[in-house]
Formats: structure tokens, sequence, C-alpha cells
């Protein structure tokens, strides 16, 4: 029954009708490819893309960031070329992450131009964000990278609202003329540098590269070289086993906050529990000590309360104690008794 009442609705279907329906199927393709289209970020070629900078990362010194609840500062520090960080009352060293935002500014191109800032009326600023801005990012060069003796030593961009349903965010160019769409991934962590360029790495990866290590516990010292058959598809020979399970335990120490110099000052008298060194063969690529911090109240060394003692590292790389979790340093130094 079904099939002869199927048969008999097709044959009462209209000859034009099965036409118009691929007609209409063709038609709302193509305006959803349209719109897809149009919702992209145009190619270098496309005449409304703006470039606003071109600015090679090793050629900045400081960026700040001026945000509506926080400001940021990050100078870069002479020697190892490494951003320190100053956001708010937390001061520490940024991971590679701050490198890697920097280079979006190499160049920096704007998704698309919005429209001239001639004419726009109090309102328009507002719905863009940008009367007043809610942001304001400035990058400073150093002297020697200047291409142009003429070129200004800083570079800024007031940052406003994002773009409705989306997370692009509308940008001012520094001559005040455009309101562009930035890509939000170009300027994304300024406004939150602890959570996103803080740098928690405890050891540096030059461990990968040593040719050797050496381990000091009070007047016990040991150097740990690397085995002589290195396993397939390794670049290098592993440790001594027992090394190597306890360097993966220290590997895994996480930096909580970095000192302020008040901190530093009283973690530079004390001696360390334990030293660490990398070696490249009777060089030290890095060395890193590891230090407990009494409890300040009391002139033993021991804490009244028994758990008040922090711990500490200080890293030849970060050149800057940093405070790690008491449950895990303390096993970790523990446990290096074992190695001697």
């Amino acid at each position: 029954m079904n099939k002869s009442m199927n048969k008999s609705m097709s044959t009462k279907m209209k000859p034009g009708l099965h036409s118009d329906l691929v007609l209409y199927g063709i038609l709302l393709t193509a305006s959803l490819g349209l719109a897809w289209w149009a919702s992209t970020p145009k190619s270098a070629s496309d005449e409304h893309q703006v470039r606003l900078a071109s600015i090679p990362a090793a050629g900045v010194s400081e960026v700040v960031w001026q945000g509506a609840n926080q400001t940021m500062t990050a100078r870069r520090r002479e020697g190892d070329g490494r951003f320190w960080v100053q956001y708010g009352t937390d001061s520490f060293l940024a991971s590679e992450r701050f490198e890697q935002a920097l280079s979006f500014f190499d160049p920096l191109e704007a998704k698309r131009m919005v429209t001239k800032t001639s004419g726009l009326n109090e309102e328009q600023w507002k719905a863009f964000g940008l009367k007043p801005a809610s942001a304001k990012l400035t990058l400073k060069f150093k002297k020697e990278n200047l291409t142009n003796a003429a070129e200004p030593q800083f570079w800024s961009i007031e940052l406003g609202a994002n773009s409705f349903g989306t997370t692009d965010r509308y940008g001012l160019t520094p001559d005040g003329k455009n309101v562009v769409l930035l890509d939000t991934e170009a300027i994304s962590g300024f406004d939150n540098a602890v959570a996103r360029f803080f740098d928690r790495a405890v050891l540096s990866k030059k461990i990968d590269d040593a040719d050797a290590a050496e381990l000091a516990k009070g007047s016990s010292k040991k150097r740990f070289d690397r085995q002589a058959t290195k396993p397939a598809g390794k670049d290098k020979a592993p440790f001594d086993i027992a090394f190597n399970d306890w360097l993966e335990k220290f590997e895994r120490l996480r930096a909580i906050r970095y000192a302020d110099q008040g901190t530093e000052d009283k973690l530079a008298a004390l001696q360390p529990e334990l030293i660490l060194k990398i070696m490249n063969g009777n060089n030290i690529s890095e060395e890193i000590a590891v230090k407990k911090m009494p409890d300040s109240g009391t002139e033993t060394g021991k804490s009244g309360s028994g758990n008040a003692s922090t711990w500490w590292v200080f890293s030849s790389d970060a050149k800057a104690h940093i405070e790690i979790s008491a449950n895990r340093a303390e096993p970790v130094v523990k446990d290096a008794e074992s190695l001697f």
C-alpha cells in the first residue's frame, strides 16, 4: 500500500518541481559558500588588508601593555636577551611563548580595514570600544636595530572591543586614521601575562645536549656520564638508570613564583641543600642550587609549625631565585642521597 501511495504522490508532483528544488539547492550552496568566504581572513594581496608594522622580534627591547585592569612591562635582559616581566605585583622570567608572541609583529597585518575614523560619531567610537580604548600596546626598539634613523623608537596601537560573534578585535592604526580588525592571536596573552608567559620550568633544555651531570650534596659529590650505548633513534645515550629516574623527578619541579628583591637578598646568604651542574665536557653549561628558607620567625632553621619553610631554586640560566613546591622539593633532595 505504501508503494502505491508513494507512486500516486509522485505522479501528482508537478513536472518542474524537481528542477526547481535542484536550482534552490545550488543557490543555497552558493550563498553559504559566499558567506564563508566573506568571513575568512583575506590574503596579503587583498586590497582591504592593512600592514600595520614590520618589527623583527630580535629588535624589540621593551613591551608595555596598558589594559583596563592591569599593566604589563617586559624588558629584555642584557646578556641572555630574555624578557623579565613585571605584571601588577608579579615579576617573572618570560617563557619562549613571549618571543613567539612578538613574531606576529613581523609583519603585523590587520585582517581588514573596517572604516576611516573621519566622521565617526560618539556612539560609533564607543561601539568599536575605542573611545576610550580598552588597551594600548607599545613596543620599544633598540637603536642599533632601526633601519632608518628617522624611524621612531616607539610603536603603539590602541585596541578596542571584540568584533560581534568573533574573537577578532578592533584596533586603531597608529596614525589614528583607520579602524582595523585584528586577529586576536596576534595580541593574545599580553592582558593575562602570568597565565600566558610565566616560565615555570626549573631545568632548561640544556640537559638534552649535556655530556654529563654533576651532583653535590654537602661534602658529597658525584659525576654521572652518559652510558656508552645509544638507543636507536636517540641523539644521546641515557645517563645511569638511577640518575635518570631521579632527574625525571627533578625536571617535574615547577616554579610557583619568583623572589622579590628582599627575598633575593635573604636567599643569597643561604647555603644550598643540593647543587646540580649540567656539563659539556668539563665546562658547566648550567648550574642549579636548591635552597631551603626556614621560617623567618626562628633562628634554628626549623619552622615552628613544621611546614612554614619554603624551597627555592637558583638557576644560572634564570639568574633569579624561584620558589618550588615543598611537597615535591623535599623528596627530590632526600632521594638524591641514594645516588652517592
